[in-house]
């Protein structure tokens, strides 16, 4: 109780130091709360809220009972002491933004901006692993090679295509303009005129017998309409169609010359075993200083 001249005793001044104290401590706990809400939860929201004015109207009731016994000072000083701290607890503070729902095309965008991302990571992964790989090592062999003779290996895209698209880009730089299906068509076209020639080079895989007639002219076809690897057999093919001879770089092994009978001006490929962990490669060789 106040003592005659409303001032407030010593115990009524510990009980507001006391509700102080725990005005803090629930508007410590509120904020936690509501830190607790996942972003978009309305249901989670709701729960917190509610919460939240239970906690509240349950310090009120006991501040006010403890108030009243004490008395009208007590409860005045009290009121006046907590009024900057209730609404730092107001339950209407709790502000979780509202999640924006996402389009199918941005789902589709983020996925495959992620699938990069995990694609890139990849790629420096296995550069890293690769330094003393066998694909690093090939390179370096070939580097050794053609360096003195004032060579560079200019790459060509491991889509299948690699062998057509690096004589087409040895074919532009004599003028003459041929794309990756032109030349498989060129191709297949040749080795069905001499069927002969080279039907006896083709072994089925797992028979282990010569190729049929059928089965060469399902190969010729599969040469010309789908981006199936091409080797040697169409290296010759080519080289004989269009009267060029080739020449082929590579790390093991002699360098292999194709169609020198021919006077015109060759052509020059690197053959790679251990590209881009993929298998056989054929990348173009042009002249130092030649990369544009």
């Amino acid at each position: 109780m106040a003592d005659e001249d409303g001032e407030i005793t010593p115990e009524e001044d510990l009980i507001l130091q006391r509700q102080k104290r725990e005005r803090k401590e629930l508007q410590a706990k509120v904020q936690s709360l509501k830190h607790s809400v996942p972003k978009g939860d309305k249901k989670k929201k709701k729960e917190i809220t509610a919460e939240i004015a239970l906690l509240e109207a349950k310090l009120e009731e006991k501040h006010n009972k403890e108030n009243n016994e004490s008395g009208q000072n007590c409860k005045k000083v009290d009121n006046d002491a907590g009024s900057e701290l209730l609404p730092q607890i107001n339950i209407l503070d709790i502000n979780v933004p509202e999640e924006k729902k996402v389009t199918r095309a941005q789902k589709r965008r983020d996925k495959k901006a992620a699938q990069e991302k995990e694609r890139q990571k990849r790629i420096e992964k296995a550069e890293v692993e690769n330094i003393h790989s066998a694909r690093n090592v090939e390179q370096e062999k070939l580097k050794s090679t053609l360096t003195p003779m004032g060579l560079i290996i200019k790459e060509v895209a491991p889509d299948g295509h690699c062998l057509y698209n690096a004589i087409a880009d040895q074919l532009q730089r004599q003028n003459i303009q041929h794309t990756y299906q032109s030349l498989r068509e060129l191709a297949a076209r040749y080795m069905c005129d001499h069927q002969v020639d080279f039907l006896p080079f083709l072994i089925d895989q797992q028979t282990g017998d010569c190729y049929t007639p059928e089965a060469f002219s399902q190969y010729c076809q599969e040469l010309c309409e789908t981006a199936v690897w091409g080797g040697q057999l169409e290296i010759q093919a080519m080289s004989s169609a269009l009267q060029i001879p080739v020449r082929i770089f590579q790390a093991v092994g002699p360098t292999i010359e194709i169609g020198q009978q021919y006077n015109n001006q060759e052509i020059l490929l690197s053959f790679h075993h251990h590209a881009y962990g993929l298998g056989k490669h054929y990348n173009s060789v042009i002249r130092i200083g030649d990369e544009l």
